[in-house]
């Protein structure tokens, strides 16, 4: 790689963080006027969910994803909002 070709991938790199970045802040004030109301900064990362996952657990979560078609954050999603200890919480 040369140097123009290095710095033309980091300009388009930067171009891509900025344009993430301003989209990621659009959404969360959406998130912000959709709740009627301020929320904390903190509170935005609540929406993260991961875990370390055994090797055994993991190939068949992973099975199921696949089988039904599904990323991994799609795949725990459906499970998280099927699962029936959880649908009884309100």
């Amino acid at each position: 790689m040369t140097t123009s070709d290095a710095e033309q991938f980091r300009e388009q790199m930067a171009e891509l963080t900025k344009k993430q970045n301003a989209h990621a802040h659009e959404r969360k004030e959406d998130l912000k006027n959709d709740n009627e109301g301020s929320l904390p900064e903190s509170y935005f990362n609540e929406f993260l969910v991961q875990a370390k996952l055994e090797p055994g657990l993991f190939t068949r979560f992973y099975a199921y994803a696949r089988e039904n078609n599904l990323n991994r954050s799609s795949a725990l999603k459906i499970l998280i909002a099927t699962h029936p200890q959880i649908k009884k919480i309100r």
